[in-house]
């Protein structure tokens, strides 16, 4: 599938071979040189990926972001830039407050070759889902769950899972949540989608407690949706019906997705800790507003965010952060759960700082039912 790519860089050599490798692999693309020269594609052209150098002479790369946000653009933003690392995630932070799809960096001492590799993966959703496609993936059972284990840092054992959707369309293959989930916000499909979530996921957990394993169940809920009326009575309903204890479900709320607008849902909010249900700040850390939000709704548990995670072994900075927000866990009675664990120091590092609860490629990637059983089960 052809992408539409727009190349942003000043550096006509490095701007023209991107342009050259990638038509060749079959993709649409144009290479402005600043933001100027570019404003009319974004007008008049269906962008399917951004590339961005930051060093645009005058005109920055953040400034750039900023423009893209006004025109709300919602194309993935990747960043290839000769600046460190650390500058570059700053920078994607910058875009993702700005509520940019920011999807990574490409160092330009890297190879062009890479950022090939790279595009490829836009392939598959090159065009935007469209409320047709989500009313049909629902209706013909697109829709299906992995479940990524959450392991207990003290003494390695399974404690909770999280509960991951995925769609199988038959053309453009597994699609997952990030490429779906804004548009079925705006078009009311998070709804249906939602509780078909919980439906599966809570399914799967009543037949893995017949079998002996004592779980807790982590889903992933909107903010959008949270706000409405009746979800503290439908989350009510499905508990009963699979015959699950409300404190066996962690409703996992994302901070950089709306929480600042969570205080219409304060009712819905209140009447599901109030019925037992546990409540998650996933990504914590990464937004403005996390200490209003940990002062004003109850929550259970918080997740450190990944990005501070991945760095720890080499970052003394992302060390201490992550060791305040343990910190900060204990001090309110709130369990702490570390996200990305991939290494086995990073292992250790968290366990030193004596956070409870962690997920990651180190215990294992989303897995199907069948896999968490031939993992995790005993005797």
């Amino acid at each position: 599938m052809s992408l539409n790519i727009l190349v942003i860089d000043d550096d006509i050599k490095v701007g023209n071979l991107t342009k050259v490798l990638l038509k060749k692999k079959g993709h649409q693309v144009a290479h402005f040189t600043e933001l100027h020269s570019a404003m009319a594609a974004f007008a008049t052209t269906q962008v399917d990926l951004v590339i961005l150098d930051l060093h645009l002479g005058a005109q920055g790369g953040i400034d750039v972001l900023q423009y893209l946000s006004r025109v709300s653009v919602k194309a993935p933003i990747l960043i290839m830039s000769s600046c460190d690392t650390r500058t570059a995630n700053s920078v994607i932070n910058v875009g993702r407050a700005c509520n940019l799809n920011m999807v990574g960096f490409l160092p330009k001492s890297q190879t062009v070759e890479e950022l090939v590799a790279l595009v490829t993966q836009f392939d598959r959703v090159a065009h935007p889902v469209d409320d047709d496609s989500l009313t049909h993936a629902l209706e013909n059972d697109q829709f299906f769950l992995m479940y990524q284990p959450k392991i207990d840092l003290r003494d390695g054992g399974l404690v909770s899972v999280e509960a991951l959707l995925r769609w199988k369309d038959p053309e453009q293959g597994i699609i997952t949540p990030d490429h779906f989930i804004s548009m079925a916000e705006k078009s009311g499909h998070i709804d249906p989608i939602t509780w078909k979530v919980m439906d599966m996921a809570l399914a799967q957990l009543a037949c893995w407690q017949a079998r002996g394993m004592e779980l807790t169940m982590a889903i992933n809920m909107s903010a959008v949706l949270l706000a409405k009326p009746d979800v503290s009575e439908i989350v009510q309903w499905l508990l009963a019906s699979h015959g699950i204890a409300p404190n066996k479900l962690i409703l996992e709320l994302t901070e950089t997705a709306g929480l600042h607008n969570l205080m219409p849902a304060q009712d819905a909010i209140t009447r599901l800790r109030a019925m037992g249900v546990e409540l998650s700040l996933d990504d914590f850390g990464t937004g403005h507003a996390s200490f209003t939000q940990l002062y004003q709704i109850p929550f259970s548990e918080i997740k450190v965010d990944r990005m501070f995670v991945g760095r720890m072994p080499e970052d003394d900075h992302a060390c201490a952060i992550v060791e305040a927000i343990v910190g900060l866990g204990k001090s309110l009675g709130i369990r702490v759960v570390a996200e990305g664990i991939e290494r086995q120091q990073q292992l250790e590092q968290l366990k030193g700082l004596g956070c409870e609860v962690g997920q990651g490629y180190l215990f294992g990637r989303p897995m199907s039912p069948g896999d968490i059983e031939q993992r995790f089960m005993h005797g």
